[in-house]
């Protein structure tokens, strides 16, 4: 079993690293809608990443937003311990962009120190500068449940 994980698990840590920023856009009721954005962008330039190399869904399959989740949170844990610091959700805000309708822009500094500090006031619920992936998972749910009520 050990043996047949240990290459997924060292093609996702090179892929991993290559991973700078995401992908994704900005909602423009960023804090509503979830405290992360929209993961679909990023989960699925990741999932194309490892169907490209033969691991995954099949491409004729959609990945459902369980997946995207996943996939959100796996590919901004950097240092691999199971939580996102500060640092690494900057990494993943930092690639967002807003939409202006005439071209895009990026989130200034002040911006993006707004953005950290309100994902880790609403979702680092022990307070220990971290967001645990259960932490992750009750926000998701949270915000999930918002948005079906509103509809």
């Amino acid at each position: 079993m050990f043996i047949k994980t240990t290459p997924l698990i060292s093609i996702l840590g090179v892929l991993l690293t290559f991973f700078t920023c995401s992908h994704a856009t900005l909602s423009s009721n960023y804090g509503e809608d979830s405290n992360y954005g929209d993961v679909k962008p990023s989960a699925s330039h990741f999932r194309e990443r490892l169907e490209a190399i033969g691991y995954g869904q099949d491409s004729n399959e959609k990945g459902d937003s369980n997946q995207e989740v996943i996939y959100f949170f796996s590919i901004h844990d950097y240092n691999y311990d199971g939580m996102l610091d500060g640092h690494e959700l900057r990494l993943a805000f930092q690639g967002y962009e807003q939409d202006t309708g005439k071209e895009k822009a990026h989130i200034d500094l002040a911006d993006l120190e707004t953005m950290i500090d309100h994902a880790l006031a609403e979702d680092d619920t022990n307070n220990d500068g971290m967001i645990s992936w259960e932490e992750y998972l009750e926000s998701q749910s949270y915000h999930h449940k918002l948005n079906v009520n509103q509809t």
